[in-house]
């Protein structure tokens, strides 16, 4: 009697009652995006001069050029082990 009665309900219980909670996850921001989702130019129909590369711009304005190369100092109680990690 219960597998009879799980055959009768269980695909529309699948159906209307459970969610499949990543296919609707996927499709809902699916929509949000196809609908809400507009390119925008980085530079004005009027523009002549190309647009700037924005890493450039944020390279420029924290002055990442500037910096120094980081160099890795080792601190290793054996002197024996130090050339096994280089």
């Amino acid at each position: 009697l219960r597998a009879h009665i799980r055959g009768l309900l269980l695909q529309y219980a699948l159906t209307h009652l459970a969610t499949n909670y990543v296919t609707w996850t996927q499709e809902s921001v699916a929509d949000i995006l196809s609908e809400c989702m507009s390119y925008v130019p980085l530079a004005g129909p009027t523009c002549v001069a190309l647009p700037v590369d924005p890493l450039e711009i944020l390279s420029q304005r924290w002055g990442l050029t500037k910096l120094d190369l980081y160099e890795e100092r080792w601190k290793v109680e054996n002197s024996e082990v130090l050339p096994y990690l280089k």
